[in-house]
């Protein structure tokens, strides 16, 4: 609604900047051709002038905004994220200005909403705006599975999630269902969370079913629920009886007259209501020629309407050019300190080491580690069905050093063999 009104009052300024020289400008060419409806023009070109400039606001807003979405992906890819982020916030406030009408603004949101989330979940980059618009998105388009899965798998080695967060989750269950993947992640949250209610027992039983599941998380899935909780329940075969003594044939009859009743009295207003039409319309059309011929008939009164309507509409001209002029000369606001841009390399390589099945094992390889002085850290991943606590050392930004850094750490003996690994 506030989106609306901001909308619709932009236009009416804009309208009225607009309209007023026009419509003089406008009004002796109209009054040549159609003489006597100086009221009906003008209206028709405030309508008209309403529509172009609506239009208009509506198509700047929603290049604009695409074009910052343009040059933050550019951004991005170049590998400049700080500059990245820049250009989506600006993206955000011109979406939340005036400029884009609210019945065209879902079509920028699921462009700007989707350009974010991407940017959100493959970056190291925390916003709550980027976080909101990730949800945003998700609850549009949940049937986008890469956005999906990158936003599961954060939600997984991230905080516990809350109310909203399981609200998409539910969706997210809904709509892949099918999805191995998805509904694995899905059922590691919601046991996580200890959800027993429809779509988790949904979710639970797909996964029970699936051939190459987690026995760790199919354990967990018993305990919570229970394996009877899981089966199909039978319902009797047998239908609906009666209460003893209960006549539904008469029931039924009486509802049927009762209805009728009904019907009929309805059935008699509208009949009613459908001939006193022709009168309404006839003496509403008699009042407007009354009222035209009293007005066409009183040269004073047409004068008096139309200076009247020419004062008002000026009164509200000079209004809007004092508020302008008053806003243009204010004190300009003190300048806020200017803020270096920092350009942050991402560091996308990284030593793989080992890679073990319990967690215990790898917490042992990296303590050891980093008796050694190597900045050591696990780091868990799905696959295979199983899921793997891998060792990794150091973060850099091109594969060469990493190469280098792992073959040094090779001849001074401090590990065994490694892989550069960019995921």
């Amino acid at each position: 609604m506030i989106r609306m009104l901001r909308h619709t009052t932009l236009c009416l300024w804009m309208v009225a900047i607009l309209g007023i020289p026009l419509v003089f400008w406008v009004m002796p060419l109209v009054n040549g051709i159609f003489p006597g409806h100086d009221l009906l023009a003008a209206l028709v070109i405030f309508a008209a002038l309403y529509m172009v400039v609506g239009y208009a606001m509506n198509l700047a807003g929603e290049r604009l905004v695409v074009a910052r979405v343009k040059e933050a992906e550019t951004w991005e890819r170049a590998g400049i994220t700080g500059r990245s982020e820049q250009r989506f916030l600006k993206a955000l406030r011109l979406y939340d200005t005036a400029l884009i009408s609210p019945f065209r603004a879902g079509r920028v949101a699921l462009i700007l909403a989707g350009a974010l989330a991407k940017f959100s979940l493959t970056s190291s980059m925390e916003s709550p705006s980027f976080d909101r618009a990730v949800k945003a998105f998700l609850r549009m388009a949940p049937q986008e599975e890469e956005i999906v899965l990158l936003w599961l798998k954060r939600l997984c080695n991230g905080t516990t999630p809350g109310r909203e967060d399981h609200e998409i989750l539910t969706l997210v269950a809904e709509v892949h269902l099918d999805h191995p993947v998805i509904r694995a992640l899905v059922a590691e949250l919601f046991v996580a969370s200890g959800r027993t209610d429809f779509t988790a027992r949904k979710v639970y039983k797909t996964v029970k079913e699936d051939t190459g599941v987690n026995p760790e998380t199919l354990s967990n899935i018993n305990e919570l629920l229970g394996p009877e909780t899981l089966a199909h329940p039978e319902f009797p075969a047998t239908g609906f009886k009666p209460a003893p003594g209960v006549d539904l044939s008469a029931a039924a009859k009486g509802m049927a007259r009762g209805m009728g009743k009904v019907g009929g009295a309805v059935g008699g207003t509208v009949k009613k209501a459908v001939r006193r039409l022709p009168m309404v319309f006839h003496g509403t059309v008699a009042l407007l020629k009354q009222g035209y011929t009293f007005f066409h008939g009183h040269k004073t009164v047409q004068t008096a309407l139309k200076w009247g309507l020419g004062l008002v509409v000026a009164a509200v001209f000079l209004g809007f050019l004092v508020n302008t002029a008053v806003h243009l000369f204010q004190a300009a606001p003190p300048t806020a300190a200017v803020k270096k841009v920092v350009v942050e390399i991402p560091k996308r390589f990284t030593i793989q080491v080992a890679a073990y099945l319990k967690k215990k094992h790898a917490d042992a390889y990296v303590a050891k580690l980093k008796g050694k002085g190597l900045d050591a850290y696990v780091y868990k991943a799905d696959g295979g069905g199983r899921t793997w606590f891998i060792v990794r050392i150091s973060r850099f930004a091109d594969k060469k050093s990493a190469a280098d850094y792992g073959n040094g750490l090779k001849r001074q003996h401090l590990i065994d063999d490694f892989f550069v690994d960019n995921s």
